[in-house]
């Protein structure tokens, strides 16, 4: 049974400030906040690859600077030299100036001793975070299973398929050929089965 005085289909009445209203946190201060800060609504969004093609083309317009200043010219001037060139090949669009209202912060580079400058050394073999290459590991390489994709310490010596498990191997007796070597091929062995 229902209340008294509810009459259905009625609303009731307003009280003027909504359930979401009153749970907003959108009128309280946020101190956190810069309130200065605009967004760049020119600035577009670039891949990995093309900001790293730029990044070696300032590069390599900074290493063809440095080599013809390199006769008779300190470390310091080449330096200053580098970062204009830098500046300089920038356009307007891919510079990210996060605060452009702030002053400029200092452009850091790898800076190398006069000493490795007079043995001639060369800025590609310098390791930085462009340069993925690594020396092999002398550990050992994981093997896993070739069924379940587990780590796989037992090796079939009938079939060559690595196995985590009993019942993996157990799930191996039964395989045919064609299927042994389908495991095989997605592992990239070249062995051939014969059963």
């Amino acid at each position: 049974m229902p209340p008294k005085g509810w009459r259905k289909g009625q609303p009731e009445a307003d009280s003027g400030v909504t359930l979401p209203e009153q749970l907003s946190f959108m009128h309280i201060p946020k101190p956190f906040k810069n309130p200065a800060y605009t967004k760049n609504a020119t600035r577009r969004t670039q891949t990995l690859k093309t900001l790293l093609s730029r990044e070696k083309e300032r590069d390599k317009a900074a290493r063809a600077e440095r080599s013809k200043l390199k006769g008779g010219v300190d470390a310091g001037d080449v330096k200053m030299e580098i970062e204009n060139v830098a500046d300089n090949t920038m356009d307007a669009e891919d510079r990210m100036d996060v605060d452009a209202a702030g002053e400029k912060r200092p452009v850091v580079l790898l800076q190398l001793d006069e000493d490795e400058l007079a043995e001639g050394l060369d800025p590609d073999d310098v390791p930085s975070y462009f340069s993925i290459e690594a020396p092999p590991s002398f550990l050992p390489p994981k093997r896993y299973c070739d069924i379940t994709g587990l780590e796989g310490p037992y090796r079939d010596p009938k079939t060559g398929l690595r196995y985590h498990d009993l019942g993996v191997y157990n799930y191996i007796q039964n395989l045919n050929p064609a299927t042994i070597q389908a495991h095989l091929s997605t592992r990239s062995s070249g062995a051939v089965v014969i059963k």
